[in-house]
């Protein structure tokens, strides 16, 4: 967890791990220029990426866009719905708000089903009882990218 008005505060998950190699020989130049070119060599993430500097929203400095090129690991899939899981723990980010102590509430909204409320009522329908638990789609989710990542 990252604490509440912290930047990034919140419930944090690492999605993906692996190794990344530039595709330029000066990393310092490009990412002054706004353009750094690279492959990632992740367990979800592959291939070639770019990351460019826009002008800022809503009165920041900067922004940065995060964009894959047309490659052999390029997909129409949205792949954060297809295996929305921590590599680490297997868990969505309400889980791990819910064991943490953070704002399960909050941290819903970042997962596939995007509604806590939802699933919680949907768990308790099933259970014929109400539920302080993760949400439902938790185990929903967990088989839905067991069974993508198989098929990779």
């Amino acid at each position: 967890m990252i604490p509440e008005g912290e930047y990034g505060g919140g419930t944090v998950m690492v999605w993906d791990n692996g190794s990344w190699t530039p595709e330029v020989a000066d990393i310092d130049k490009a990412l002054k220029g706004g353009d750094l070119k690279f492959t990632l060599q992740g367990k979800k993430l592959r291939g070639s990426w770019v990351l460019v500097r826009t002008r800022g929203f809503g009165g920041s400095k900067e922004s940065w866009l995060l964009i894959k090129h047309r490659d052999e690991f390029a997909s129409a899939e949205d792949i954060t719905a297809e295996l929305p899981l921590s590599v680490l723990s297997g868990r969505l980010l309400a889980d791990i708000a819910h064991d943490g102590g953070g704002d399960i509430k909050k941290a819903a909204t970042g997962d596939p089903a995007g509604d806590y409320d939802k699933a919680k009522k949907e768990l308790a329908g099933k259970s014929g009882k109400s539920t302080k638990s993760g949400p439902a789609s938790a185990k929903k989710a967990k088989a839905k990218s067991k069974q993508a990542a198989k098929k990779k």
